[in-house]
């Protein structure tokens, strides 16, 4: 209903103040508050012009707003109808006083939630503008959880409020210009959230819960950690079975108690089994701190999905995942590095160090981040990139904007593959120039912007300058991704005794509480003039000048510690090495049998394995018989890659023999490099793995099961001989096929394998297929048949065959 009224709310300029602002719009979140000047309205501010103020530092006052006139007063019933987020419609008079105000109704439970709201922000943001306010969203559809919710809105205003998911787009409506979420300070530009519950309050640990884990859930996380602890709330969809299972402590809620010292949750029951958890998984995490101690143990609270809150939460999501990586890898990781007699080295953050940078100048550097960084980086000289200023930074802005495009491949995020003239990478690895292909050790690089070289080419990345520095001894990998997976990424990195581990720490303090040693890089960009030349926004973000010499800080680092000896001790270290087991944290993920067979045939055609940083494509051919189809499939695969690999269905049930179809397949390809033919063995296609493939032409109703097939190649085959990408041709005709196509979108991607389906070739109108052909040479219709095969193959099926 809208309805008009003469009860306004109008003050004079000169008398506004924040504290009337709150006042007013307490009471009432959708009023409108008219400025005057001598009686006359100026501007109007609303709700979400007083947010925008106090957040962003907007003007306060909006100068141009919806108005109406006596001549035109009905118009204002049509525009609160028709403007969702306009409450109100002054009527003014030719001189601008006003005469009256068309108001939307609003129903009071949302004025009642909005208001709440709005009080704890705006409390926090008066009281303390340098501190956070958080919204938590949960589910409080329990009763203990919506009373316990309550208490800690009532004891913890201004500093923490919690709201039922199903109000969470309420959020945008009631904070404009706010982030959904989370309120945070901009002129910090960092997010956390605060603890969730503070000792006072007395919220037990059982608050944490949001949803009940699954075995599934459980699987994926053992995956990556040698044991898991679980609540036992949140364990009721666990069978009794999967209780027992060593890896898995359940841990009672209420034996969780706040420790002020430690500003963490506490532990206070008792383990029985001897092995305590590596990691305590919750479904929702949302801890400053990610981590509870139990007795002299620290250990990280690892958290779940959040996908029903990502859109509103990502950036505070993203912090604390920071820290649970530098947890595991201070309380977890480290240890069983000393005790496999592995070096590491602890880089500081210097993102988070800013402040005790010189002439770093944050307001310059959020300048740039919030102007376009596209044309600030263009604008860089070429020796930005590349100290020999062989880079064109237009060049490489594209490249570097394409080849750091991420997913999830081993159960992290990291780089797809990527083969361009300045950035290369392969399998999460960065391209590092002149590593050697023989050496006794790794030396590992794992990290953020810094130590990927997020900014440089691949001639400058922190790996490639230290290379120069080091002798063959050790092949320097670069596996640098996100602070966030640094701790799953050295999980999943295949280790040896000898090799060095060089990190990033996001949070310093974590590293230093542990009794570990951080090399601060502060004295690097201290040193450097012009230091805001050499960045592009955020000290991680730095230039080839600045990576060089943290590269040379490194390398200084090594050697202070004598971590590259060399001599008999390096000889030894060696020897050990290749009679003792590799180093993995993380089980093996996606581990199927493997056959002995497939195994002594992988053996056989190591010969074939793609290089890293080549791109290495597969293509699965009946070839029945081989046709311009085929070949225009191979040629336009051939575009996209370094290497093909064809493999030609060994199973001898087509009707063409596989002796003549291997042999055709390398007669009609064997003028193109790229490409190198290889018999199936039995584990591809074949009666083993997709037994129906045989039987489609009796039966082009069979539904198909790819599962075996599928996972074989791409757990396995793929990932021993580098197959990133596999081509098919699309299958508008084989209904049996086509199903086999439909299975590849789905499995390959999920295994981190491109798939690309190529549309088919066609002559008068329908598309080139083997069946096509076999269909003409049992009418005996060469010349048709002529038309739809390569010269040398026809040769060959005249000569042969039944030509």
């Amino acid at each position: 209903m809208v309805y008009s009224t003469t009860d306004w709310f109008g003050v004079e300029e000169e008398c506004l103040s924040d504290e009337l602002l709150i006042e007013t719009f307490i009471k009432d979140i959708h009023k409108t508050i008219y400025v005057l000047q001598e009686g006359k309205v100026t501007g109007i501010i609303s709700h979400g012009d007083f947010c925008r103020y106090i957040t962003e530092e907007r003007p306060l006052i909006q100068r141009t707003f919806m108005r109406c006139t006596l001549q035109n007063e009905a118009d204002a019933k049509e525009i609160l109808q028709e403007k969702v987020n306009i409450y109100s419609v002054p009527v003014l008079d030719k001189e601008g006083h006003m005469i009256r105000e068309w108001r939307k109704e609003v129903l009071e439970e949302e004025n009642y939630f909005s208001n709440r709201m709005m009080f704890m922000l705006y409390k926090q943001f008066l009281s303390d503008r340098d501190g956070y306010f958080n919204i938590l969203v949960m589910d409080l559809s329990g009763k203990e959880d919506a009373e316990t919710a309550k208490e800690i809105n009532e004891k913890a205003v201004g500093k923490l409020l919690v709201i039922d998911k199903k109000d969470v787009l309420n959020i945008n409506k009631c904070c404009e210009g706010i982030k959904p979420g989370i309120v945070y300070d901009y002129r910090i530009k960092y997010m956390t959230f605060m603890n969730i519950v503070y000792n006072k309050l007395g919220v037990q640990s059982s608050f944490l819960k949001k949803a009940s884990a699954t075995e599934n859930v459980i699987d994926h996380v053992l995956e990556f950690y040698g044991s898991v602890g679980i609540l036992d709330s949140e364990a009721g969809e666990l069978s009794d079975e999967y209780k027992q299972i060593q890896a898995v402590c359940i841990f009672d809620d209420n034996q969780f108690a706040w420790n002020e010292v430690g500003n963490c949750f506490e532990y206070k029951g008792c383990i029985e089994s001897e092995e305590v958890p590596e990691v305590l998984w919750v479904s929702c995490c949302l801890l400053k701190n990610p981590y509870f101690k139990y007795r002299d143990k620290v250990i990280p609270v690892e958290s779940g999905e959040f996908s029903i809150y990502e859109k509103y939460v990502y950036a505070a999501i993203k912090s604390i995942r920071n820290k649970v990586s530098d947890y595991d890898i201070a309380y977890n990781i480290i240890p069983k590095l000393n005790e496999n007699k592995i070096n590491y080295v602890i880089l500081s953050n210097n993102d988070n160090e800013y402040k005790q940078i010189k002439e770093y100048d944050i307001k310059e550097a959020e300048k740039r981040v919030s102007n376009v960084l596209k044309t600030y980086i263009n604008s860089r000289p070429n020796q930005f990139f590349n100290l020999d200023g062989c880079v064109s930074a237009d060049e490489f802005y594209m490249e570097q904007n394409n080849a750091f495009q991420g997913w999830d491949k081993r159960g992290y995020y990291e780089f797809k593959d990527y083969k361009g003239k300045y950035v290369n990478i392969s399998r999460g690895e960065r391209l590092v120039l002149g590593n050697p292909k023989s050496y006794n050790h790794i030396l590992w690089l794992f990290g953020p912007c810094l130590i990927r070289g997020g900014y440089v080419d691949d001639a400058s990345s922190l790996g490639s300058v230290l290379r120069k520095k080091m002798d063959d001894s050790y092949y320097i990998k670069n596996m640098g991704a996100t602070f966030q997976t640094q701790n799953l990424c050295i999980r999943d990195a295949v280790l040896s005794k000898g090799d060095i581990i060089v990190v990033q720490a996001y949070d310093n303090s974590v590293y230093e509480k542990a009794g570990l040693e951080v090399d601060s890089l502060l004295d690097v960009f201290n040193q450097c003039q012009d230091l805001m030349e050499h960045i592009v926004d955020i000290p991680n973000h730095a230039d080839a000048y600045l990576t060089e010499k943290v590269a040379e800080r490194l390398y200084e680092i090594l050697i202070s510690r004598h971590m590259l000896n060399g001599g008999e001790e390096e000889k030894k270290n060696a020897e050990e090495n290749s009679t003792r087991m590799q180093i993995r944290m993380r089980t093996e993920r996606d581990n199927c049998d493997v056959p002995q067979g497939l195994k002594r045939w992988l053996s056989d055609i190591q010969a074939y394995k793609g290089a890293p940083f080549f791109r290495t494509g597969a293509i699965v051919m009946n070839c029945n018989p081989f046709t311009l189809g085929h070949r225009y499939l191979v040629e336009r695969a051939c575009e996209q890659v370094d290497k093909l690999l064809i493999f030609v269905v060994e199973e001898d049930k087509s009707f063409f023999k596989f002796e003549d179809r291997l042999e055709m397949v390398r007669l009609g390809t064997k003028d193109l490099g790229k490409v190198s033919v290889i018999p199936s063995g039995r584990y591809i296609i074949s009666s083993e793995t997709l037994p129906g493939y045989f039987e489609k032409d009796e039966n082009p109703e069979i539904i198909i099961d790819a599962t075996d097939d599928l996972d074989l190649f791409a757990k396995v085959i793929a990932k021993e001989l580098n197959i990133s990408v596999r081509f098919a041709g699309e299958e508008p005709i084989d209904g049996y096929t086509r199903q086999y196509n439909q299975a590849m979108s789905k499995v390959l991607p999920q295994n981190y394998i491109e798939f690309v389906e190529i549309p088919r070739k066609e002559q008068d109108g329908s598309v080139i297929s083997a069946s096509r052909v076999r269909k003409l040479l049992k009418e005996k219709r060469y010349a048709d048949m002529e038309k739809l095969v390569l010269p040398q193959i026809y040769e060959y099926l005249h000569k042969y065959m039944l030509v």
